[in-house]
């Protein structure tokens, strides 16, 4: 299993993409948020993703989903024997208002739903709702005896830590600096504080940190292994990061 990342920034004016990941597994990709134009850059995602998840709907985790299906639409059109499949969306709250924007209706070449359906490709499904300011789904993904939770935009809560407990890789957003807790308590977004609080909670056996806005990922990191009290591997995201997972021990 594979895991590649197309943006890693929060919702700031930047050069770099907003948030979008693509899970590639043996029975098919994942995309997880949709906020970054570099997708677009291989056709084979939408061409192959026939499931997306997405965290909630802030414009840097969904901007680009119109844009997805309305590519996909002119690629279903010129391949219908290959593209014939419903693309599935999951999300917390309805896409209505961003897909009515470009004139898209669910039911026809897509779906869309806010209820975490219980496997996804073979793999288990679960999520919990986190402390955002926006509707936002923490997912867990299990696949053999490997566990992936994907924040999502968060602040700590008791609940997350329980959630993501023991898992094998958290992707875990990473917004504020520490010297910003009225504005990561306003937004409720993560510090590097709370961030070291989760780990130390849960202890998952791998992070990778993602969603910068103040900081740089090599510095956001460096701040969270300063407070962590036990070995964790903690890595920072790119744009453009490709990771193989380990998934058959």
């Amino acid at each position: 299993m594979q895991i590649i990342f197309y943006g890693t920034r929060g919702s700031f004016p930047t050069t770099e993409q907003m948030s979008s990941m693509l899970l590639s597994t043996p029975d098919g990709d994942i995309l997880i948020d949709v906020g970054s134009a570099t997708i677009f850059k291989e056709p084979k995602i939408t061409d192959n993703v026939l499931n997306i998840l997405i965290s909630h709907n802030h414009n840097d985790h969904v901007a680009m989903l119109p844009h997805f299906l309305i590519s996909r639409l002119y690629q279903r059109e010129n391949d219908k024997a290959t593209l014939s499949k419903k693309c599935l969306i999951v999300a917390p709250e309805p896409l209505t208002d961003i897909l009515e924007s470009m004139e898209l209706q669910d039911g026809t070449f897509f779906s869309v739903t806010t209820k975490t359906p219980e496997t996804i490709l073979n793999m288990k499904l679960q999520s919990i709702t986190t402390n955002h300011r926006r509707k936002n789904n923490c997912y867990k993904l299990q696949i053999k005896n490997y566990t992936i939770a994907i924040t999502g935009d968060t602040s700590y809560h008791p609940q997350l830590s329980k959630f993501c407990t023991g898992v094998d890789l958290l992707i875990c957003e990473a917004s504020y600096a520490n010297q910003s807790l009225e504005k990561a308590k306003y937004w409720r977004h993560m510090t590097p504080n709370m961030v070291a609080r989760l780990l130390n909670e849960a202890q998952p056996k791998m992070v990778i940190l993602t969603h910068f806005i103040e900081l740089s990922g090599k510095e956001f990191a460096e701040d969270v292994r300063a407070q962590t009290n036990y070995p964790v591997e903690i890595l920072y995201a790119f744009d453009g990061l490709k990771m193989t997972l380990n998934t058959s021990a």
